[in-house]
């Protein structure tokens, strides 16, 4: 009997991304790529470490700004799970993957 695959456990596909934007820890603001990106959630290259469940904003530049929690953090990558209305995280993903990097 083989076993399951549970490597990509993802609800939405990702699309791939090197745009530039930054995030928001209270007072704090960080810079970061968007490795990828889905309505969902995305992946962030930011260089910091940041504690599981924290809210952040991230800032996407001349396309909004999207509220998030952290789901895990290693090596300065961390990935989050966007908590505002998915429609407006699923245009945003459109934005990304027309205009490309930023």
């Amino acid at each position: 009997m083989s076993q399951p695959d549970f490597t990509n456990l993802r609800a939405e596909e990702r699309r791939e991304s090197r745009f530039q934007a930054k995030f928001f820890l209270t007072d704090v603001q960080t810079d970061c790529a968007i490795l990828d990106i889905s309505p969902g959630g995305a992946k962030l290259k930011a260089g910091i470490a940041v504690t599981v469940r924290t809210e952040i904003l991230l800032d996407l530049d001349k396309i909004g700004q999207f509220s998030a929690d952290t789901v895990w953090c290693s090596n300065g990558i961390i990935g989050i799970r966007f908590t505002g209305d998915q429609s407006l995280t699923a245009d945003a993903v459109m934005a990304l993957a027309m205009f490309g990097t930023g």
